[in-house]
C-alpha cells in the first residue's frame, strides 16, 4: 500500500513537473529571441513534446538501467508516458489557445517581469500621454508602403525602457485618483472612458506586440482589443468596478455593472461617450436589437489626419482617413447586426475660399461617391463662425447652391452628403467637407482675388497657359467607356484661362479589415474623344496638364493620357503616365504596341499643384514632342501617325486627381 501511495504521488508530481514546462514553454517563447518568435505555436508545442517524450524516455531507461525499476516495466511505462503527456499537451494547448493568446501572455510575462523588479527598482515614473491629435502618428521616415503589422519600434523600446519596473497598481490608482472626483457612479465611469478615448489613438496601421495597461498608456495607440481590454477594463476594474468583454462583428467593446445591470462602454470606435435618449449608457443586449442599433451611428466616429501616401497595398491613404466603417465600409451599426448599409464619402469643396460683393453667392463641391446609390440630398450649413450652422442649414439635390449674404464679413461653410440611412434615425452623422469660408467685401470684388489672380498668372511658367477654348475644338467632346462609380463625371471647370476636364477620385477607400466585400471598385475609368474624320498630315495636340503629388501612391506607374493611331495593327500610341517613385511624369512613344522610345518630363510633381504644357507635332510619319516649350525629342514612324482616339484614364489601383484643361487639336 506504501509503494503504491509513494508510486503515484510520483506520477503525480511528474505530471504536474510536465504540465509546468509546457505552461512555461508557452509564456516564455515570445522573449526567447526572434527565431523561437517565428515559429508557429503549434510547431513549438510538437517540438516541446518530442524533446520532453524524449528526455522523459531517457529518464526511465536509466532508471531501469540501475536498477530502480523493473526493466520489464521500461517499455510499457515510455508507452504510458507517451500517451499521458500527448494528452496533457492536447488539453493544455487547447485550454491555453482559448485563454491566453499571443496579447495576453506577452502582457502576463511582462507585468511578472515588472513585479520583480519592483522589488529592487524605485522607478516613481508617473503616467503621462499626450491627446492623440498632438501624437506624431507617422515619422517622416516612413512614408514607404507599409505593413499591416506596422507599429513605431524606436518609440516601442523607448516606452519600454522608461517603463522598466514602474508598479502597474500604482500606476492605474494615480490616474484613477486624478480623474475619478464625480459623486455619481455613471459619472465616475464616464470621465473614466473619456479620458482612455483622448488617451489612445485607434491606429489603422498596425498595433503594439504588447497588451500592458502601463506601456498601451504611454505609447497611445492601439485597436479596439487593446484600448477597451487591455486599458479601460483594467482602469475600471482598478475603480472597483466589475466589466466584462463582449466581442460584437470585427469590433470588440465592453460591459460594465452599474445599478445591477450592464452597460456598454467603447473607447476606441468613437471619441464622444455612446447614450440612448435619456443620456444613460445602453447595454449590448438592447443594441442589438433592431432598430436600436441605427442609435450608434448618430455619433461622430474617430477619423483622425495621417500624412503617409500609400497603405500596405500601395493605395493613397493621405488626408482624413479611418479603419473604422468608412463609405467603403458600412454604417458602425453594422457592429451590431443592422444590415450593411453605406454612407456618402466625405464631400469635397470646388473652392475653399469664395471672396465676393454682397448679394448672392454660388458655392460648388464635387458630387459624392455613394456605394448603394440612396443619396438624398446634400447638407450645407452657413455660419458666422469656423464649425457654425447660426445662420442657417439648406438643402439641395445639387452639388451647388446659391446662398444670400448682404453684410461684409466672414462667413463659414461645410457640405455634408445625407442619404436614406436619416430614415432610420434622423441624427445620423455624415461626414462634413472641410471648412470653406466666404469673404463679403462692399464695393465689389476684394483686392486679395486681383492679387491672387496675378500670383497665380506669375507663378505659371511662360507659354503654358494659351488662349484657347474647348469649343474651339470640332471633334467633340470626352465619352464615358467604362466607369469607376469612385469617380465624379467628367465636367468642363474654369481653370487657367480656360476650360478643364476634372478626374476626381471621391472614396476613402482605406480600410485593413477583412470584411467579406471589396472596398473598391479596381477598374480604371476611361474618357475617350474619337477623331475618326480628321485627315490632315499635318496637325498638333495640345493641352495643359496640373497634377498633386499627393494625388497618387504605390509604386507602380500608371497611364493618365493616351493617344492611339488608327495605322497598323497593334496600334502605334504615344502614353503619359506618372511615375509615383520618382515623382515625375513619363511619355513612352509605342509602336506597334511595344514600347520604342521613352522621355522622361524632368519637372517634379510637387505637393501643389503642378503645370505641364504639352505639344505633340504630327508631321507625317515623324511625332516631335514638346514639354513645356522645350523640346524633348522626335519620333519617325514606319506609317503616317493618324489619331484616331484621345483617352483619359484613372488609375485602377490608387487614387489620382488630375486636370486636363485648354485641349486644342489644329492644322499646323
Amino acid at each position: 500500500m506504501i509503494k503504491l501511495r509513494l508510486a503515484s504521488k510520483r506520477t503525480g508530481l511528474w505530471l504536474v513537473g510536465n504540465s509546468f514546462i509546457v505552461f512555461l514553454a508557452y509564456f516564455s517563447k515570445e522573449f526567447w529571441g526572434t527565431i523561437l518568435q517565428s515559429i508557429p505555436l503549434g510547431l513549438f508545442f510538437i517540438l516541446c513534446l518530442i524533446g520532453l517524450t524524449t528526455s522523459n524516455a531517457f529518464l526511465i531507461t536509466w532508471f531501469a538501467v540501475t536498477g530502480r525499476i523493473k526493466r520489464s516495466l521500461a517499455g510499457v511505462l515510455v508507452g504510458f508516458m507517451v500517451l499521458v503527456n500527448l494528452t496533457v499537451f492536447i488539453a493544455t494547448y487547447s485550454y491555453l489557445q482559448s485563454n491566453f493568446g499571443q496579447i495576453y501572455r506577452r502582457m502576463i510575462v511582462f507585468e511578472i517581469q515588472n513585479k520583480f523588479k519592483d522589488l529592487f527598482i524605485n522607478n516613481e515614473h508617473q503616467y503621462s500621454f499626450s491627446p492623440s491629435s498632438d501624437l506624431n502618428i507617422v515619422p517622416d521616415n516612413k512614408r514607404t508602403i507599409v505593413k499591416k503589422t506596422w507599429f513605431n519600434e524606436i518609440e516601442f523600446k523607448r516606452i519600454l525602457k522608461e517603463i522598466d519596473g514602474v508598479n502597474t497598481d500604482r500606476y492605474l490608482g494615480e490616474i484613477i485618483k486624478a480623474i475619478g472626483k464625480s459623486e455619481s457612479e455613471l459619472e465616475r465611469v464616464k470621465e473614466i472612458v473619456g479620458f482612455v478615448q483622448k488617451a489612445i489613438l485607434h491606429d489603422p496601421y498596425g498595433q503594439p506586440p504588447l497588451a500592458h495597461p502601463v506601456f498601451l498608456m504611454e505609447y497611445g495607440r492601439g485597436h479596439c482589443t487593446l484600448t477597451n481590454q487591455y486599458v479601460l477594463r483594467y482602469l475600471l476594474e482598478k475603480g472597483g468596478w466589475q466589466t466584462r468583454n463582449v466581442q460584437l462583428l470585427h469590433h470588440s467593446v465592453l460591459e460594465v455593472f452599474l445599478d445591477k445591470t450592464w452597460h456598454m462602454v467603447d473607447a476606441d470606435m468613437f471619441d464622444t461617450i455612446i447614450v440612448d435618449k435619456e443620456g444613460r449608457l445602453p447595454s449590448v443586449e438592447w443594441l442589438k436589437q433592431a432598430p436600436n442599433y441605427y442609435l450608434i451611428d448618430q455619433f461622430p466616429r474617430a477619423r483622425y489626419i495621417f500624412d503617409l501616401p500609400v497603405n500596405s497595398e500601395g493605395r493613397r491613404m493621405t488626408g482624413l482617413v479611418s479603419s473604422y466603417m468608412s463609405e467603403d465600409r458600412g454604417y458602425p451599426s453594422y457592429h451590431l447586426g443592422a444590415p450593411l448599409e453605406f454612407p456618402p464619402s466625405r464631400p469635397r469643396l470646388l473652392q475653399e475660399k469664395i471672396e465676393s460683393k454682397p448679394g448672392k453667392v454660388r458655392i460648388d463641391w464635387d458630387s459624392v461617391y455613394d456605394r448603394d446609390g440612396d443619396l438624398l440630398f446634400y447638407r450645407v450649413e452657413l455660419g458666422s463662425k469656423p464649425g457654425a450652422k447660426d445662420l442657417g442649414v439648406f438643402k439641395s439635390t445639387e452639388a451647388t447652391i446659391d446662398v444670400f449674404l448682404e453684410q461684409p464679413g466672414s462667413y463659414f461653410y461645410r457640405v455634408r452628403g445625407v442619404d436614406s440611412h436619416i430614415y432610420h434615425n434622423p441624427q445620423t452623422f455624415y461626414l462634413p467637407s472641410e471648412e470653406g469660408q466666404i469673404l463679403i467685401i462692399a464695393g465689389g470684388k476684394a483686392a486679395t482675388e486681383k492679387d491672387s489672380e496675378k500670383r497665380r498668372e506669375l507663378s505659371t511658367p511662360r507659354g503654358l497657359i494659351q488662349e484657347r477654348k474647348l469649343s474651339d475644338d470640332p471633334s467633340g467632346d470626352f465619352v464615358l467607356l467604362h466607369p469607376d462609380d469612385t469617380y465624379t463625371n467628367l465636367f468642363n471647370v474654369d481653370w487657367r484661362k480656360g476650360n478643364g476636364l476634372r478626374m476626381v477620385d471621391l472614396s476613402d477607400p482605406y480600410s485593413p479589415g477583412a470584411l467579406p466585400f471589396e472596398t473598391r471598385s479596381e477598374k480604371a475609368q476611361i474618357y475617350r474623344k474619337d477623331l475618326p474624320d480628321f485627315k490632315a498630315d499635318d496637325y498638333s495636340i495640345l493641352f495643359d496638364l496640373g497634377i498633386k503629388k499627393s494625388g497618387y501612391g504605390g509604386e507602380n506607374s500608371f497611364p493618365i493620357i493616351v493617344i492611339s493611331s488608327s495605322g497598323t495593327i497593334p496600334r502605334n500610341s504615344i502614353v503619359v503616365d506618372v511615375l509615383p517613385g520618382e515623382n515625375r511624369l513619363r511619355i513612352q512613344v509605342q509602336t506597334g504596341g511595344t514600347p520604342s522610345a521613352h522621355f522622361l518630363v524632368k519637372k517634379e510633381i510637387l505637393l501643389d499643384e503642378t503645370l505641364f504644357h504639352f505639344d505633340f507635332s504630327f508631321e507625317g510619319k515623324i511625332v516631335k514632342i514638346k514639354v513645356d516649350d522645350r523640346k524633348l525629342g522626335m519620333v519617325n514612324f514606319q506609317d503616317s501617325f493618324k489619331v484616331d482616339y484621345f483617352d483619359l484614364a484613372s488609375n485602377p489601383f490608387d487614387q489620382v486627381d488630375y486636370i486636363l484643361g485648354n485641349w486644342y487639336f489644329m492644322k499646323n
